[in-house]
């Protein structure tokens, strides 16, 4: 009875999130699973697991519809994006996680000119619980919720004059929850995990407001060798379109698919982890820039 509960909660969340969310806009620490620090669990109580990650994205077609319409106004885009992340175990089934992302650079490129921003983006906290199942078995499921703070509210400095999706945070309050769902398989090193995360955004003091996000992922690893993990990652992300001024902006929100590719080395408390994450299907409303690939890092370790 409590497994069918599980299955029937995790696709509640899916049905939820496709009838009434999307979000547009930066990456938003906290709502979005990265690689191999997404599928760890709940902490043992009194334990800490802290991770780095680095994540480069450039981006230079843009895309109507789900056609590729090649250059645009803007010449191309690239961002560098960093995120500290740490999670304490409150208990054995019990964590609680904090991290704050910091943009290096995120920039765009026009002909004649180009806006570029950096700086602190947002701080998230949240809870991840541990609903059924132990480590010891094969079939475990999570669930989360969280809150946002934006660690730039643009009331002073050059980041005020940017555009919005270029400024380092979304500059208003938000909250997440989260479902993850872990299955093993008896008898080999296989682990496939689906991972939803929806996502929810206010308005922020220049009247704008990305709408709400879903990212969904299936992920799946794989042992290698003694310290070595494959890790492949089939993951979309569903966003509508944002307000501004309290008017829908037509070229915003989308649907887009990805793969990402992760390989992942263990030694000791250690855990470094290199990705690389390419869109394979995009469908945009109206005519936007598309990210082409990113490439990213993760250092983790667990005291």
């Amino acid at each position: 009875m409590r497994l069918i509960f599980i299955i029937i909660l995790n696709f509640v969340l899916i049905y939820q999130s496709n009838s009434q969310c999307g979000c547009s806009g930066a990456p938003i620490a906290g709502a979005s699973p990265y690689g191999y620090t997404a599928i760890i669990g709940t902490q043992t109580s009194g334990s800490i697991f802290t991770s780095v990650y680095y994540r480069y994205s450039y981006g230079n077609q843009y895309y109507t519809g789900n056609k590729n319409v090649g250059k645009g106004y803007i010449s191309w885009m690239r961002s560098h994006y960093v995120d500290l992340m740490a999670s304490y175990g409150l208990s054995s089934d019990l964590s609680l996680l904090a991290d704050v992302g910091y943009f290096i650079e995120k920039s765009q490129y026009f002909d004649m000119f180009e806006y570029s921003g950096s700086g602190l983006s947002n701080l998230s906290l949240s809870l991840k619980y541990h609903l059924y199942g132990h480590m010891g078995q094969k079939l475990n499921y999570y669930v989360g919720a969280g809150f946002r703070l934006p660690l730039n509210n643009f009331s002073e400095g050059t980041d005020n004059k940017l555009p919005q999706h270029i400024k380092s945070s979304t500059g208003a309050f938000g909250y997440f929850i989260n479902s993850y769902l872990r299955k093993g398989f008896t008898g080999t090193d296989l682990n496939l995990f689906l991972i939803n995360t929806l996502d929810f955004n206010g308005r922020n003091r220049l009247e704008y407001q990305y709408s709400p996000a879903l990212y969904s992922s299936l992920i799946l690893s794989k042992q290698i060798t003694s310290g070595l993990t494959g890790i492949l990652e089939l993951r979309n992300e569903l966003r509508t379109r944002d307000y501004s001024q309290n008017k829908r902006l037509d070229s915003t929100g989308s649907s887009v698919f990805s793969a990402a590719f992760e390989i992942n080395y263990s030694l000791g408390k250690w855990n470094l982890s290199a990705m690389y994450d390419c869109p394979f299907y995009k469908l945009y409303n109206g005519s936007q820039l598309s990210t082409a690939y990113s490439a990213s890092l993760n250092l983790s370790l667990k005291l």
